[in-house]
């Protein structure tokens, strides 16, 4: 026989009770509003940020910690597709990757978290053995001073930096929206590794209109100045002929 709804309700209020009750919602509610803190450092010996987080959202999490660090090159900034991996510390030595919304939904307010730019597959952040009290170096870079590690991964997110400008010019000159001579005043720059173009390429990526004006014009104003300079130094070296 079905159960009456009066006794539905009962045993529905029985059950939550059992779970946890009123101070298991309010401590929901207080998660979700308040939001979790995180201490974030960079693997292995990068500067200590604190984020806040709201809600489980990995890229979330991925663009707080990004927001923090101060840019590798001049108007050039981490965004949250550059961190590669996160992972959870726990004390005394072991790390847990966190690489879902489910697994950072576990993490608990005010945890230790690791994260790096460079992919699990080339330096993979080890499951154990890391101590907040020490230097550490990455497997590939036993030998290098912490100050030369740090230069390496800067110029790490660099080269990643340059090959996605590369890439956004061919898909751009496919698409014809540049000339063969814009295409290749970009590139030109983009390997001399100019900040001001990686930054187009690196903020503009998601407004197609918006990219191509900036970089015919970029190219337009190096080339403006390039010939300036030429003249310049012609001109100089016409004066110095007519003196002799």
């Amino acid at each position: 026989p079905a159960l009456a709804i009066g006794e539905l309700l009962g045993k529905a209020s029985g059950t939550f009770k059992v779970f946890g009750g009123p101070s298991l919602l309010v401590g929901l509610l207080r998660t979700w509003l308040e939001g979790r803190t995180f201490y974030a450092l960079e693997y292995p010996d990068g500067i200590l940020k604190t984020v806040k987080l709201r809600g489980s959202s990995l890229q979330k999490l991925k663009g707080l910690i990004a927001d923090e660090q101060p840019p590798p090159y001049p108007t050039l900034y981490l965004k949250a597709a550059d961190i590669q991996q996160v992972c959870l510390f726990t004390p005394p030595f072991f790390t847990q990757p966190i690489s879902t919304d489910e697994a950072l939904r576990g993490a608990p307010n005010k945890s230790w978290l690791l994260w790096s730019s460079v992919s699990a597959e080339q330096d993979p952040i080890p499951p154990r053995g890391y101590k907040l009290d020490q230097e550490h170096s990455t497997k590939s870079k036993k030998e290098q001073h912490p100050a030369e590690s740090g230069s390496a991964n800067k110029d790490y997110i660099l080269v990643e930096c340059v090959e996605r400008a590369l890439r956004g010019v061919q898909t751009l000159q496919k698409e014809s929206h540049l000339s063969p001579e814009v295409a290749q005043g970009l590139r030109d720059l983009v390997v001399d590794a100019d900040p001001g173009v990686l930054s187009l390429f690196s903020t503009l990526e998601n407004d197609r209109n918006a990219l191509v004006f900036e970089a015919q014009r970029v190219v337009k104003r190096r080339r403006g100045a390039r010939n300036a300079l030429h003249a310049h130094d012609f001109q100089g070296f016409s004066r110095e002929n007519s003196r002799d």
